[in-house]
């Protein structure tokens, strides 16, 4: 009986044993996976704002096409009434010396 009782004892304790050694194991692997939520919660953090900066960063870039842009056009504006105001004084000043070669 003594025996019997002895391994019944010892059975029960390498149960216990066994049953700590999961629990232990279960909790270094929750452990684990909170230490693993954690990164993918911060790079998700970082990724979000790495988008949003560059989200702004492309409307700046918008915003500066579109006056650079503008300024182009306008340069180009100028740049065509340069000529044509410089053509209109070319035959002005043709037609003045055509004037004056007709009259001498």
């Amino acid at each position: 009986r003594q025996q019997a009782t002895r391994e019944a004892e010892d059975a029960a304790r390498r149960e216990r044993e066994q049953a700590r050694a999961a629990e232990e194991e279960a909790a270094n692997a929750v452990a684990i996976i909170r230490q693993r939520l954690e990164t993918i919660e911060r790079s998700k953090r970082q990724l979000q704002e790495s988008l949003e900066c560059t989200k702004r960063r492309e409307e700046e870039v918008s915003v500066e096409v579109r006056r650079l842009k503008g300024l182009w056009r306008r340069s180009e504006e100028n740049q065509r009434r340069e000529r044509e105001a410089q053509n209109d004084r070319e035959k002005d000043c043709n037609n003045n010396n055509s004037n004056n070669n007709n009259s001498n």
